[in-house]
C-alpha cells in the first residue's frame, strides 16, 4: 500500500498562498509534511504538516465549490 503523496507544485502553490494570505514570494515542501512559506511581505513562515493539511482541505473545498465557466456558444 501506497503511503500520502505530496501534492503537486501547482497545488502547493495554492496552499503556500493560503497560509500566506496572498501570493507567496517562494515556499519549500519539506517530506515530513512541513511548508515553509517567504510571505509576500517577505516573512519567513513555517507550517507543520498539520497545518498544512488542514490548509489543503480547505484550498481542495473551494476548487470543488467554484462554479465551472459555461462554455461560449458561437
Amino acid at each position: 500500500m501506497k503511503g500520502p503523496t505530496m501534492p503537486t507544485k501547482p497545488d502547493t502553490y495554492e496552499i503556500a498562498a493560503s497560509l500566506a494570505g496572498g501570493e507567496p514570494l517562494d515556499f519549500k515542501r519539506y517530506p515530513d509534511g512541513g511548508l515553509v512559506v517567504i510571505a509576500p511581505n517577505g516573512q519567513k513562515l513555517r507550517f507543520s504538516a498539520r497545518q498544512v493539511a488542514a490548509a489543503a482541505a480547505k484550498v481542495k473545498r473551494a476548487a470543488t465549490l467554484k462554479p465551472s465557466r459555461p462554455s461560449k456558444s458561437s
